[in-house]
């Protein structure tokens, strides 16, 4: 995988909780991009022109856990997250199709922000 993350990638981020969800909107709840509290990140994988069986199975292999099964992903390009002053920067430990959303503040506005993504990303629910 290239070191940049080109605008034109899509960008997966494999849901596990449930409440991450809005299923009858086939949306992500803006939770699902909220940055984590301990380092300020999101973890999302690079999955373009990979066939949706590969990105579940991706998905499976590196997120998902006995105790807690994936939901669900969701999809949206990366220049959305670009366009709201974030990067995607490659994290390529466990798979070099890994990634972070980074750039975030320690403010409010992040709310807002996570709104945003959520409403460009398309729900997939298992």
């Amino acid at each position: 995988m290239d070191d940049a993350v080109d605008p034109s990638e899509q960008v997966t981020r494999y849901l596990r909780n449930s409440n991450h969800m809005r299923i009858a909107l086939q949306r992500p709840h803006y939770s699902a991009f909220m940055p984590r509290v301990q380092d300020g990140e999101i973890s999302v994988f690079r999955t373009s022109a990979m066939p949706e069986a590969e990105i579940v199975g991706l998905g499976a292999q590196f997120v998902g856990r006995p105790d807690v099964p994936l939901r669900g992903h969701c999809n949206l390009l990366a220049e959305d997250i670009f366009s709201e002053g974030l990067n995607v920067e490659p994290a390529p430990a466990p798979h070099e199709r890994h990634a972070n959303i980074v750039g975030w503040a320690t403010d409010p506005k992040n709310r807002i922000i996570a709104r945003k993504l959520a409403d460009k990303a398309r729900l997939v629910a298992n």
